[in-house]
């Protein structure tokens, strides 16, 4: 496949010389032999700026165009012409916005510096960027060649003529010369604060001047052959001047070149007696002429075309005039085209020749002999039949045709002479059938004789002393060793001693930063804080699945000393049993320890309770402490979670955490006399744990104020919306204070400002980032830091997926007795069931295999739902059956077994029941049965468990036929709780 710029891309080459310099390109479109050449200019003048463009030829017109355009709104705007290095850094940064989708040129910029008055030539590539050079620049397809004819010919400090003949035989010598095809090359030289004649090298130039800076171009015709030495610089004297300018679009005149003058042929002597006797010349005479001569030859010379048409036509002839005199040689000599010639009785006139008298009619004997090979003559054996049916029309003394005399010639002329290329591979192997070499039949590495050596047997460690890994001081003790020798300088010399010290100090300092390089290749668990790079941290979040949106966002934790948490919640970290912290742990408490709003977006059973307790309790370690005067304005931190259970679940790991402080906690939720909690709120609470509903009507009821809460927390945000309580979280935090709320700017990003007050923080964690929760959050939160944690919507790895085709309510039976009594899982087990008439039929049934259950479903009571979830957190329950009530927020430990008596009518829900299992880092199975009827699920099950790496896709799940292709899932809804 080729280039664009090998198809038309053209030539262009700039040049420094003495206070000038020179741009040149050809006229052509492609190279020699791919497509028809044009009058196609590709240098453009921009004031005192000249622009070369090569490569395709709508991306030339395009980009020359564009650059035009930007150069008269520059003048426009400065009021003044660009000067080359601004049009070399417009034309950079233009063609670097194109990056993507590049333009197939390859800019060239020559110029004056209107400043300093240097010459100024810079090149680019196709995407901007920029080449300067002090000699010359080259680009297009010829750049190769014309690379090495202006590196052969370019001299510094060369002056306008001088360099107006460089760079135009190194155009003309480099370039295709057949793709020319008479259309010539534009050259122009750019001189400052000087108007220089004219100097033309045809019959035809154009001039182009400006107020600083004053340019000529010249338009070189070029013949079709090629030229021999001439020098262009002693014929221009004799060139007549030239016309004025003329249409550069229009076809070219007919060439009117003309040799000039013969020279005048100096007088010869008589020869005789009174001749002056000639004198042999001398050695330096010889060793000059030498040099002339090599100095001639090696310089390319300018020849017209009637010239190089007259040297052709003679060099045709004597080739004519050569051929007849070796054809009249070989018939002279009796041989023709390669044979004996015969006389007219058939006898041959060669000498090794035998006359034979001839056997056999006349019209037989030019037939070739059929008989034995003894009695044939050498001179009537055919010759041999040539491979693969070829015939031999090369016949020795056949000269080959004019035309394939010149195309070879062509041929030879533009891509060199031809050479041997060897054949040879180094990807081949060469095998010499002169080596035998013995191979016994076991390998190297089962030689057993190494561990008889000592050598190998006792390896000797190396033992570096003081810097070394291996041995010498440790870093302790150097430290200490060098602050011994700091206290004694300074006690030598204490008026300069401290200066030197802090000198070795530093020096020591560097040492140590220098040597933390060498442990780039170390873990990162195994690496100082200050020594993590943001490989490291990049590491360290692919290991945990952790990835942050938003700006300013620090650094996670990598273990609780380094989370920033005071000591005293750190010494009830350790006594509550936490020894490392979750990926949502990791991630958001450094975040929320900033005062920064957070999105946590986490699967669930990954500990999000923690990961928004302790910063809440960091924030209310800064409020005074509730008195007498400050207890009636309501609590400090509030707490929206959207079931009683959870909101219960979450007072407990509450009070872990805040006892210990000194805070108080309340749960509002419905289920409770409104009078208790009342009462209970009175005596004053800095932490409130509510449901929508309840705490809306205590608000409404003025029970409640909000008046001093600054920090919010909704838990479970995308759960709330799903359960109709949009609307109440809505007025829940509108009646929060706006005294201390953040500014909508940057500065709610920046970690310093947050730091100077205490505004208000809202925290909000969801499972989905549904519509209705980026309201919210767009609505109430400022300038959010989001930490989203694994895949939001798919079960954790360390859940187990089972499915089963199972069909029928009484085979399900029968299958989950076989699945309790093989006491493959350990209690608790939670079975779950879509409606709430069937939790008590299958709690039945469960109760008669013998094992203890209770119930969780919309029509218990509270107390009853929270009776039921503790007899089972203390063992006194082996399993419950629920609805999808208990699907989320309710934390039960250790859970072995998850069973979906009935499948989830969404994947949501799904996911939401399995995650009751394989929480805090353990692992669990969760065993689900299907049937037809969960026809609109089962494309997403199938999806859920080829994600799984521990999970499988049954054959029979596989190929059904629903699974197939997503169809109409059927949403979430109030139904499913029961």
């Amino acid at each position: 496949m080729s280039s664009p710029f090998s198809i038309n891309g053209g030539a262009c080459v700039a040049m420094v010389g003495k206070d000038c310099v020179a741009i040149a390109c050809d006229l052509r479109l492609g190279m020699q032999a791919l497509t028809v050449s044009n009058n196609f200019p590709k240098i453009f003048q921009y004031g005192d700026v000249f622009l070369g463009l090569t490569g395709l030829a709508t991306d030339v017109s395009t980009v020359s165009d564009l650059f035009r355009y930007k150069v008269n709104m520059y003048r426009l705007r400065e009021e003044r012409n660009i000067s080359p290095q601004t049009m070399a850094n417009l034309v950079s940064s233009s063609l670097y916005e194109r990056r993507f989708g590049p333009y197939f040129v390859s800019p060239v910029i020559a110029g004056i510096n209107q400043t300093s008055g240097k010459p100024f030539i810079c090149g680019f590539d196709s995407i901007g960027c920029i080449d300067f050079a002090k000699d010359f620049i080259v680009s297009g397809t010829a750049s190769d060649q014309l690379f090495g004819t202006c590196e052969g010919l370019w001299e510094p400090d060369l002056g306008p003529e001088d360099l107006f003949e460089t760079v135009s035989q190194a155009l003309l010598n480099a370039v295709d010369r057949d793709a020319l095809s008479g259309w010539g090359a534009h050259v122009y030289i750019i001189e400052k604060d000087k108007s220089c004649p004219a100097r033309v090298c045809s019959s035809h130039s154009t001039r182009h001047t400006t107020t600083a800076v004053h340019c000529h171009s010249w338009k070189l015709w070029t013949p079709y052959y090629p030229f021999v030495a001439a020098s262009t610089r002693d014929t221009m004297s004799t060139l007549p001047p030239a016309p004025p300018p003329r249409d550069p679009f229009a076809p070219p005149p007919p060439s009117e070149d003309s040799l000039g003058p013969e020279p005048v042929q100096p007088k010869k002597l008589k020869k005789g007696f009174a001749s002056q006797k000639k004198q042999p010349p001398s050695i330096d005479d010889i060793l000059k002429a030498k040099r002339e001569k090599e100095a001639a030859a090696a310089k390319p010379k300018f020849l017209s075309k009637a010239e190089r048409e007259r040297i052709a036509l003679e060099k045709r002839q004597k080739e004519v005039e050569d051929a007849r005199k070796r054809k009249e040689a070989s018939a002279s000599n009796g041989v023709a085209n390669g044979y004996a010639s015969q006389n007219g009785n058939g006898a041959f006139k060669s000498q090794s020749a035998v006359g034979a008298v001839p056997t056999g009619p006349r019209a037989m004997r030019s037939e070739i002999p059929t008989g034995p090979s003894s009695m044939r003559q050498q001179k009537d054996m055919p010759p041999p039949p040539l491979p693969n049916g070829k015939q031999n029309d090369k016949r020795p003394g056949k000269r080959p045709a004019p035309e394939d005399t010149e195309a070879a010639m062509i041929k030879q002329r533009y891509m060199g002479a031809e050479i041997n290329q060897s054949t040879f591979s180094a990807k081949k192997k060469r095998r010499r059938t002169t080596e035998k070499k013995f191979n016994f039949e076991w390998n190297e590495e089962e030689d057993t004789s190494v561990d008889y050596n000592p050598v190998y047997s006792q390896r000797a460690e190396a033992n570096f002393f003081g810097r070394g890994r291996l041995g010498g001081f440790t870093e302790q003790i150097a430290e200490q060793n060098t602050q011994k020798f700091i206290d004694a300088m300074i006690d030598r010399d204490p008026e300069h001693g401290r200066e030197r010290a802090e000198q070795i100090l530093e020096m020591e300092r560097r040492t140590r930063e220098e040597g933390s390089r060498a442990q780039l290749d170390k873990h990162w668990s195994e690496k100082k804080l200050e020594l993590m790079r943001e490989r490291d941290w990049r590491i360290f979040k692919e290991d945990f699945n952790i990835s942050t949106v938003g700006g300013g966002i620090p650094h996670p934790m990598r273990n609780w000393n380094e989370s920033g948490l005071p000591q005293d919640i750190l010494e009830i970290v350790r006594e509550v049993g936490y020894e490392t912290p979750s990926a949502i742990q990791r991630a958001a408490i450094p975040i929320a320890l900033q005062s920064r709003d957070l999105i946590g977006v986490a699967v669930t059973g990954s500990g999000k309770t923690a990961a928004f307790l302790l910063p809440l309790l960091v924030y209310i370690q800064q409020l005074p402490r509730l008195n007498d005067y400050n207890k009636g304005d309501g609590p400090y931190g509030l707490i929206l979670a959207p079931t009683r259970e959870l909101a219960q679940q979450i007072e407990v790991e509450a009070k872990k955490f805040a006892g210990p402080l000194g805070f108080n906690t309340a749960v509002i939720v419905g289920g409770h006399a409104i009078e208790e909690q009342s009462q209970k709120m009175s005596e004053g609470v800095e932490i409130i744990i509510a449901t929508p509903g309840r705490l809306l009507d205590c608000i409404e009821r003025r029970v409640l104020v909000l008046s001093q809460c600054h920090y919010v927390i909704m838990d479970e945000a995308d759960r709330m919306i799903d359960m109709g309580f949009e609307e109440p979280v809505n007025k829940i935090l509108d009646a929060l204070p706006v005294s201390n709320e953040k500014p909508d700017t940057d500065a709610a990003e920046d970690a310093v400002a947050m730091s100077r007050g205490l505004y208000r923080q809202t925290m909000m964690y969801t499972a989905t980032m549904a519509p209705a929760v980026r309201r919210i959050a767009g609505r109430y939160l400022r300038r959010p830091a989001q930490v989203i944690i694994g895949n939001t919507g798919e079960a954790v790895d360390s859940v187990e997926q089972r499915v089963e085709l199972v069909q029928g309510e009484e085979k399900r039976k029968k299958r989950l007795q076989e699945i309790l009594t093989s006491r493959e899982f350990a209690a608790p087990i939670i079975v779950f069931v879509n409606i709430k008439r069937n939790c008590d039929a299958v709690a039945r049934d469960i109760k008669h295999m013998g094992f203890s259950c209770v119930t969780l479903h919309g029509g218990k009571t509270q107390e009853q739902r929270e009776a039921a979830l503790q007899s089972l957190r203390d063992g006194r329950t082996e399993v419950l059956v629920a609805t999808d009530l208990a699907g989320r927020g309710i934390d039960v430990p250790d859970v072995s077994l998850v069973v979906n008596f009935n499948m989830a009518t969404s994947i949501e829900s799904y996911t939401h029941r399995i995650g009751r299992t394989g929480r805090a880092g353990k692992s669990g199975v969760a065993i689900t049965f299907w049937g037809n009827e969960d026809a609109d699920v089962l494309y997403d099950l199938k999806q859920m468990l080829t994600k799984s790496q521990i999970s499988k896709v049954p054959e029979d799940l596989r190929k059904h036929e629903a699974a197939q292709q997503k169809g109409g899932r059927k949403k979430e809804g109030k139904a499913v709780l029961g």
